[in-house]
């Protein structure tokens, strides 16, 4: 007889009952989706009946081991699918907090005045913000490309190798760049530059820097100012002596060291007037200048010196007023020798 299996079967088993049929038992494990052909065997029919119900009950016992795998599969894929979505929703909440933190920090970048650049480590720029590019009269495309150096004043190009030495060396560098603008005129700048090193991309040089021109420019101004100031005033043969709306002294000139000596601290204090009576602070020129403002008229003084002698000053009182305030914060106060017998004439005269 000749045996054809169809189907998907996990075991396949041919059994007869020994007593029956007088032949052996004996089994075979088959698994394929393919048709089968077990063959040419010669049973009796006891033994095809019982190859029959073997075979029957083999093939339920599969498909019910089949079923539930099946359920198994499908609820663990329903478990994996569950923590996909959970991961993917995780995955994109993070992702648009990423994109408006970077466009939060590209806003803040582009439309500061801070002067915001990066190059790599041979100096090609690879950002140039919109500050720094209008500062030099350039658009911000046009820097992106070239070379640091391209910009830099010719009297500091030599030095541009040094600058990439040392941040590839230290990774940090600040000092002052001397740049020059596209109409030809030199820009200052101090700079503060940091290499960073990320490990899946080349390295790169972020740089800030605050345009000092101008600041230099007005501190150049002033100091000569104040040189000239200097000058004049250490050549005057009059005393002038700086006195704060609090009565510290803060500065004078040789000549009213020369004039006062070792009184010139104490001008003010314990002062005389030219009758010998005291002179009282609230009637003395310092006073008068601070609390009206205006210069105060001269007065003759007389200051005390050790011994209990006096030295007799021609002094006036000129309030120095910062500019937009109203109040004096100080005075500057002016003054001669006034001779001693001049003042015992005017006194007998009084």
């Amino acid at each position: 007889m000749t045996v054809l299996v169809l189907g998907s079967l996990r075991h396949f088993a041919v059994a007869t009952a020994p007593e029956a049929a007088g032949v052996r038992v004996w089994a075979h494990v088959v698994y394929t989706p393919m048709l089968v052909l077990a063959g040419s065997i010669s049973l009796p029919w006891g033994g095809r009946m019982a190859y029959r119900e073997a075979a029957e009950e083999v093939e339920m016992g599969n498909r019910e081991e089949t079923r539930e795998e099946l359920v198994r599969d499908l609820a663990e894929a329903r478990r994996q699918l569950k923590a996909l979505e959970l991961l993917a929703a995780a995955q994109g909440r993070e992702h648009r907090w990423l994109r408006s933190r970077l466009e939060f920090f590209r806003q803040l970048v582009e439309n500061s005045q801070g002067l915001v650049c990066s190059h790599d480590l041979e100096g090609n720029l690879l950002y140039v913000s919109p500050a720094s590019a209008m500062e030099l009269g350039y658009a911000p495309d046009e820097g992106v490309g070239r070379n640091l150096r391209e910009f830099l004043a010719p009297s500091v190009r030599p030095f541009f190798e040094g600058y990439l030495a040392r941040i590839y060396e230290k990774e940090a560098d600040r000092g002052l760049l001397r740049l020059v603008s596209r109409d030809g005129q030199e820009r200052l700048w101090a700079y503060r530059n940091v290499l960073f090193r990320l490990p899946d991309s080349e390295p790169y040089v972020v740089g800030h820097a605050v345009d000092i021109t101008e600041r230099v420019h007005l501190e150049s101004l002033l100091r000569d100012s104040e040189d000239r100031y200097r000058t004049v005033t250490e050549g005057l043969e009059e005393g002038v002596l700086f006195k704060s709306a609090t009565g510290s002294i803060s500065g004078w000139n040789p000549s009213a060291q020369r004039i006062l000596g070792s009184a010139l601290q104490r001008v003010g204090a314990e002062a005389v007037k030219e009758d010998g009576s005291p002179f009282p602070p609230e009637e003395q020129p310092d006073a008068l200048a601070l609390r009206t403002g205006r210069p105060s008229p001269r007065m003759i003084m007389g200051v005390p010196r050790e011994g209990g002698e006096h030295t007799w000053i021609l002094l006036r009182a000129h309030p120095l007023i910062r500019s937009g305030e109203d109040k004096p914060y100080g005075v500057a106060m002016s003054f001669v020798d006034f001779p001693s017998g001049v003042v015992g004439r005017r006194s007998a005269a009084f």
